[in-house]
């Protein structure tokens, strides 16, 4: 199913060590580009990083994790005795033969660069479930927000390629009929420019062919037929990215366009070429958004 590379979900969980508030955003990217703010969790980032690869292709995966922790015996209190010690001995050396005494507060000693550091312990295989199982929980919910969003897409996307799908018959039509305008056309032409003199009709036919071989847009046709036929396939697709190549499609509509648009010689023709060129551009930007 075709998924849009925007979403945000949002869950939290709680157990007896800790409080966490999972917050998981997609944006357009080129590539599948993570990152994961808020309290580092060591190892655990790499498998959660690899589960959202499961689902998620392309696109910018910002992970937001804020855990709020309620045990103590969580926490690792680790103090630097040497450098304490050295700190406490140069006070007493500078305090030897002062009279002033010295006081100390604790947000002092906790000011000191390097003396003390809290490390939280490692998660335990439980609350590593939990955390992976928490993502998880969050990452389905984004992953439906987006196939919600790519559906919209799906149908915008749809709505402009049948109007494509028309007007490339419509020129179709229209280049069955070009040759004889052509010859139309040569036949005023040459007659307006000679009045007097005659030119054989055989003249003004073989002027005609070659004029319509020169303007022929036929194998545009066929192509333009192939790729919207392609692109039809594409935002039918089950599953999978399709991003990238309904762009290069809309890419390569566009370019055969512009191709008939040079060669058409009826006036019907150029506003057709206008319709698909208008058509896809709304096709493109909307292509932008999807993985």
């Amino acid at each position: 199913m075709i998924q849009s590379m925007t979403g945000f979900a949002e869950k939290k969980l709680n157990c007896s060590a800790f409080s966490l508030r999972i917050s998981i955003r997609t944006l357009n990217h080129r590539f599948l580009d993570w990152h994961c703010r808020g309290n580092h969790i060591g190892e655990l980032e790499n498998r959660l990083r690899d589960r959202a690869r499961e689902q998620i292709h392309r696109g910018r995966v910002d992970v937001y994790l804020d855990f709020e922790f309620s045990d103590p015996d969580k926490w690792d209190l680790v103090i630097n005795d040497k450098l304490l010690k050295k700190i406490l001995d140069a006070f007493r050396r500078s305090a030897a033969g002062d009279q002033s005494s010295w006081d100390f507060r604790v947000d002092n000693i906790l000011s000191i660069p390097h003396l003390f550091e809290m490390k939280r312990k490692d998660f335990t295989k439980q609350e590593a479930r939990l955390i992976e199982k928490g993502f998880m929980d969050t990452l389905d919910s984004l992953v439906q927000a987006r196939k919600k969003e790519g559906e919209q897409l799906k149908r915008d996307i749809k709505s402009h390629l049948d109007k494509v799908k028309k007007a490339v018959e419509h020129t179709a039509e229209l280049a069955e009929k070009q040759p004889h305008r052509i010859q139309e056309n040569m036949r005023e032409k040459i007659h307006s420019l000679t009045r007097d003199s005659t030119v054989s009709e055989e003249k003004i036919v073989e002027e005609a062919v070659f004029a319509a071989q020169k303007y022929d847009f036929n194998e545009e046709i066929e192509r333009l037929h192939a790729h919207v036929a392609q692109t039809d396939e594409l935002i039918h697709k089950p599953s999978g990215p399709v991003g990238r190549q309904l762009d290069f499609l809309a890419q390569e509509i566009l370019r055969e366009t512009n191709t008939i648009n040079s060669k058409a010689q009826d006036l019907a023709v150029v506003q057709e070429c206008l319709t698909i060129k208008t058509e896809l551009e709304s096709i493109r930007q909307q292509v932008q958004n999807l993985e």
